[in-house]
C-alpha cells in the first residue's frame, strides 16, 4: 500500500496513535511467581485462571526449562477437583514417608520461593541420594510433572552453559540435575556446576562473554534439585542443602509404596492396570491455590514454620546449627503446611492427608 496523505493527515495520525490506551506488560526470561502471577512460555496464569491481559510474559524461547514446560492456556482454567484430591493422596504414599518429606515439602515451598528470598536472602538446595534401583529418577519426574514440568530431567554432568540457562529460566518452577556423579567429572567441572549452585542459592548473576565482546548477566532464580548416587560435595554446598537419601526398600517388589506409585503414574496393581492420573491438573490447581493466598499469610506460615523447626532442633540436641542448616529444616516443615492447608482447601479431611 502507498500513502498518499497530506503532512498534517500524518500529524493526526500520529496523535491519534498517541491518544490510545496500550497494554503495558512486563518481559521476563523466568518462568514462574510474578507479584499476583504464574507465567509459563505459552501464558499468564492468575488465582482465577489464564488471563489475556497480563501484567508479565514470558520473552524467552528454547531454553532448557521452557520447552519442558506443560502448563499451557490450552488447558483451560479448570481442573478435576477429584483428580487433583487423588493425586494429593497418593503422592506421599509412594516412598517411604521420612525419606520423602523433605523432598515433597522443598517442592510445595519452592513455588514461593521469590517471597523466601525476598525474606531470607536464599533459599535452600535439595539434594537426594541414594543406591542405583532406589528410584530417584522416577519420582523425581513424577514431582516434577506435579508441578508442571515434563520430559526427563537434566544432566549433572553436562557442560556449564546448558546448566547456567536452566537456572536463569526460572524463579519459582524447580530445575532437576540428575546423574551427580562427582568422582566422574573433572575438578574443574565440579567446581564450575557448584559455583552455579551457590549463585542459585541467592539469586545471584552470573556473567558470560558474548563473541562482540560485550557480557550478559544471567539472574540465576531457580530452585535446584540434585540427584545422584554420590552426596554433594563441599562444606558450602551442604550448608545450603536439605538432603534426603531414597531407599531401594520402597520401589522393589509389591510394596504400598509402589503400589501408590503405579496408581498415581500408571501401571499394574494386584494384576489390574491402573491408568494413573493427569499429573498437570495438580500443577494447576496448586499455582492458582498460592496466588490466591497472599504474601501476608505465606510469610505468617513461614514464621510458623520458623518456630517449629527450632522446636525440633532443640529437642534433636542440635543447637549448633548454622542458619542454612536451620532454614533447610524450616523449608521442609512450611512446604509440609502448604501441601496440608492446599490438600484441606481441595476437599480432603484430615484423615486423608498422610502427613
Amino acid at each position: 500500500a502507498t500513502y498518499d496523505g497530506s503532512p498534517s493527515d500524518l500529524n493526526r495520525l500520529k496523535e491519534y496513535v498517541a491518544q490510545q490506551d496500550a497494554p503495558v506488560r512486563r518481559g521476563t526470561e523466568h518462568i514462574g511467581l510474578h507479584e499476583d502471577e504464574w507465567v509459563v512460555p505459552d501464558g499468564t496464569l492468575t488465582a482465577d485462571g489464564w488471563t489475556d491481559d497480563p501484567g508479565s510474559v514470558f520473552e524467552a524461547a528454547n531454553t532448557p526449562l521452557a520447552n519442558k514446560c506443560s502448563l499451557e492456556p490450552d488447558m483451560g482454567d479448570d481442573y478435576d477437583d477429584e483428580t487433583v484430591r487423588e493425586i494429593l493422596r497418593l503422592l506421599p504414599k509412594t516412598r517411604i514417608t521420612e525419606r520423602l518429606l523433605p523432598a515433597l515439602g522443598w517442592f510445595y515451598a519452592a513455588a514461593t520461593r521469590p517471597y523466601i528470598q525476598q525474606w531470607e536472602g536464599e533459599f535452600n538446595i535439595l539434594a537426594v541420594t541414594g543406591d542405583t534401583g532406589a528410584g530417584k529418577p522416577a519420582t523425581l519426574e513424577t514431582l516434577w510433572s506435579c508441578f508442571g514440568v515434563g520430559g526427563d530431567l537434566l544432566r549433572a554432568d553436562g557442560t556449564t552453559f546448558p546448566k547456567m540457562r536452566a537456572l536463569a529460566t526460572s524463579n519459582a518452577l524447580p530445575i532437576v540435575f540428575d546423574e551427580y556423579k562427582p568422582a566422574d567429572m573433572s575438578s574443574y567441572a565440579v567446581d564450575q556446576f557448584h559455583s552455579l549452585l551457590r549463585t542459585s542459592t541467592r539469586g545471584g548473576i552470573e556473567e558470560k562473554g558474548r563473541p562482540d565482546g560485550s557480557v550478559v548477566g544471567h539472574e540465576l532464580l531457580a530452585p535446584a534439585v540434585i540427584s545422584g548416587e554420590q552426596a554433594l560435595r563441599g562444606t558450602a554446598e551442604e550448608r545450603r542443602t536439605l538432603q534426603t537419601n531414597f531407599s531401594r526398600q520402597a520401589s522393589v517388589g509389591g510394596t504400598p509404596e509402589s503400589e501408590a506409585f503405579a496408581r498415581l503414574t500408571g501401571g499394574e496393581v494386584n494384576g489390574e492396570v491402573a491408568e494413573g492420573y493427569d499429573l498437570s491438573e495438580h500443577a494447576l490447581a496448586y499455582y492458582q491455590w498460592v496466588l490466591d493466598q497472599g504474601e501476608d499469610d505465606l510469610r505468617s506460615t513461614w514464621r510458623d514454620a520458623r518456630e517449629e523447626a527450632t522446636d525440633c532442633i532443640s529437642e534433636l540436641g542440635f543447637s549448633g546449627l548454622d542458619d542454612m542448616r536451620h532454614q533447610a529444616i524450616q523449608t521442609l516443615i512450611y512446604g509440609c503446611r502448604l501441601y496440608q492447608s492446599f490438600a484441606h482447601d481441595m476437599g480432603l479431611g484430615a484423615g486423608e492427608v498422610p502427613i
